[in-house]
This record gives C-alpha cells, structure tokens and sequence, in this order.
C-alpha cells in the first residue's frame, strides 16, 4: 500500500501496522508546516512527476519518492522584490 500525505506533520503518520509492505510519502516532516496550495505544493509536484512517469511501463515507490524530492528541493520562486533581490527558496 502506497500513502501520499499533503498536510501539515504528515510524518509522524505510522505506515508500518498490517500485514505486507507499506510505503509512506508526505509533504513533510512531522515538525514542520507544508506548502500550501498552488504551484509549490506536494500535490502539485506529485501530479507532475505522476504525469512524467506515465510513459513508463513501471516505476519504484522510491524513484516516485526522489523526483518528488528533487522537484521540491529545487524550487526557486520565479519573481524578485521590489527592490530586485531575489526571494528565498520555496521550502520542501
């Protein structure tokens, strides 16, 4: 079983209870607060790599994991401040 979480301390979520193999991705850690909704979110960058990895015949629960990761942790905002600076990186 695969579980996706975009909320807020996702990662105190317990994926190991039953029986067979589970699997736990969440947009973060269990003391942290995730984006929110638009374009820097989980749920943005899971549809994205979702959609990239369609093409293939499969894929692992951790490759899905790591371009989730990639793609988050990459993020630079794409406008500056007013006084031309650029704003801080978009938090995974």
């Amino acid at each position: 079983m695969l579980i996706l979480l975009d909320c807020c301390a996702s990662g105190t979520a317990n994926a190991s209870e039953g029986n067979g193999v589970n699997e736990l991705i969440s947009a973060c850690a269990f003391n942290e607060t995730a984006n929110g909704v638009g374009p820097y979110s989980f749920t943005s960058a899971l549809v994205t790599e979702l959609r990239l990895l369609s093409d293939k015949a499969s894929f692992s629960v951790g490759e899905l994991y790591k371009r989730i990761f990639f793609r988050t942790q990459c993020r630079m905002p794409e406008d500056k401040y007013k006084d031309g600076t650029a704003r801080e990186r978009h938090p995974a």
